[in-house]
């Protein structure tokens, strides 16, 4: 019944609170006695395919993340880490499909959308179209500063740069002047 689903609802969100590496094992087995009740959920799928993660184990995450998708094809956390394990063998047109469904899921102008834009981006960068990533990095960067490494940025504010999108680089590097000062950011800025 739907008032029964809620106290498994709040126990998944739990269990995926306290999950690391050191903590995976208890989650582990918690995940599998909720199996063993026969309880079907999509995150319950989604935190056993972060178990796998965190234990190395990658073919075994797709697969839970597929299983989550399954029962709920819009389970936007199962989308993003999907297409990031998508995206980590090559396949990269499977993994900008996946992310364009996770962003139809959520305001992509929020920063809920910021897994989803940051994967995107990869996928962008290992498709070496760099003005596209250039361009998502910043909106990353507008949505919810300090998310990405200052190298990826610095990357970016060139990029923008080259393509003369001054004021867009000057944001970057005035940002990072800001919060990582150094040499390498103060020149272009200059």
């Amino acid at each position: 019944s739907p008032g029964a689903a809620t106290p498994i609802d709040e126990r998944i969100r739990q269990l995926k609170d306290t999950l690391s590496a050191s903590t995976a094992d208890h989650v582990a087995e918690e995940v599998a006695r909720f199996r063993q009740q026969g309880v079907q959920h999509p995150d319950l799928d989604h935190l056993q395919g972060v178990i796998h993660i965190l234990k190395g184990e990658s073919l075994a995450a797709a697969e839970q993340f597929r299983m989550a998708i399954a029962k709920a094809p819009g389970h936007y956390r199962s989308l993003v880490n999907l297409a990031g394990l998508v995206l980590a063998d090559g396949r990269l047109e499977e993994a900008q499909a996946l992310l364009q469904s996770a962003l139809e899921q959520v305001n992509s102008e929020s920063e809920q959308a910021v897994p989803a834009l940051t994967n995107l981006s990869l996928v962008h960068q290992a498709a070496g179209r760099t003005m596209d990533e250039a361009l998502l990095v910043l909106r990353i960067h507008r949505l919810k500063p300090g998310h990405l490494r200052p190298e990826r940025l610095i990357q970016a504010a060139g990029v923008l740069q080259t393509m003369a999108e001054e004021p867009a680089a000057i944001e970057i590097l005035q940002w990072l002047s800001d919060h990582h000062g150094s040499e390498e950011v103060w020149m272009p800025l200059a």
